[in-house]
This record gives C-alpha cells, structure tokens and sequence, in this order.
C-alpha cells in the first residue's frame, strides 16, 4: 500500500510534517463551500449569507502566499448551531460538510 505524503503509512501512523506553503508568486483569494442542511442559515466571519440551497460559498480577500487567513463558519440548522474554523492559503478551495 502506497505511503500518503500527510498521512503518512497507515501500518504505521505517525504524525507526519504538512508540506511547507509556497512563499512566492502572488496574492490570490480562497474560496471557501459549506455544505449544510436545505434551509439552513450559513455565515462567513459573523457575516450572514443570502444564499440558499445546500452549497454556500465564501472568497476570501486576497491573501499573501505563505500566509494562512482563518474564517469562522457558523451554521445555524435542523441540528442546531454548529461554528468551525477554516484555515485557506492563497489560491485554495475548501469544501466543508457541516450536514447533521
């Protein structure tokens, strides 16, 4: 069975180093995608969203490379409020299921 580069060997789990950001090239925004419960409310760093559905999505300004920039997404649904933290770099896409 093949070695994952973040996981590392499942026979033998240790915690391995995450890869090290790129700290060259430029700014670029992230795009965040929570998929919740239908009907339920979603916000972005206390910013409520309009959207319906099940997806909402949420760009970041953009951010340096290198840099982490960390968004709070709290859904208010059929299993009650749950908030989480999401860490996006430069560039990237982050899809989280917040479904109860």
């Amino acid at each position: 069975m093949p070695v994952d580069p973040v996981l590392g060997d499942p026979a033998n789990p240790v915690p391995q180093p995450l890869p090290v950001p790129a700290t060259t090239g430029e700014a670029a925004p992230a795009t965040i995608t929570v998929i919740a419960s239908e009907g339920a409310t979603v916000s972005f760093d206390g910013i409520d969203t309009n959207q319906t559905g099940t997806r909402h999505s949420f760009t970041t300004r953009p951010i340096e490379p290198g840099a982490e920039k960390r968004v709070s997404v709290r859904v208010d649904g059929p299993g009650g409020p749950a908030t989480l933290s999401v860490g996006v770099r430069a560039g990237e896409k982050a899809t989280v299921d917040m479904r109860k």
